[in-house]
């Protein structure tokens, strides 16, 4: 399986106080969305500013984290250094990733 996302490096570009917007070059891949404020106890659901903040640098590094993890965890598994447990998760979060 090979990831047929955006290619590049993705980076958190935009930071508003409402959303913040994940860019590869010119195109924008997602927007996150974090309405929730210190003031407001709620509002659609979203997460706080410093969440919506925390999971768009997940979201940015996402692309990287998938190459290391398909990486590592065939090295591992042929030098005999992961668990099975350990080797299906990885593979499980690989395939959620790319099905």
């Amino acid at each position: 399986m090979k990831f047929e996302g955006t290619k590049g490096k993705w980076e958190i570009t935009e930071k508003h106080s409402l959303e913040t917007t994940i860019f590869c070059g010119n195109i924008r891949v997602a927007e996150v969305k974090h309405y929730k404020t210190k003031m407001s106890d709620q509002f659609m659901n979203d997460p706080t500013h410093e969440e919506g903040i925390c999971n768009a640098k997940l979201i940015a590094a996402a692309p990287e984290l998938l190459e290391a993890l398909q990486d590592i965890k065939d090295w591992l598994w042929h030098n005999g250094l992961i668990t099975t447990t350990a080797y299906t998760t990885a593979k499980k979060a690989i395939e959620k990733a790319l099905k």
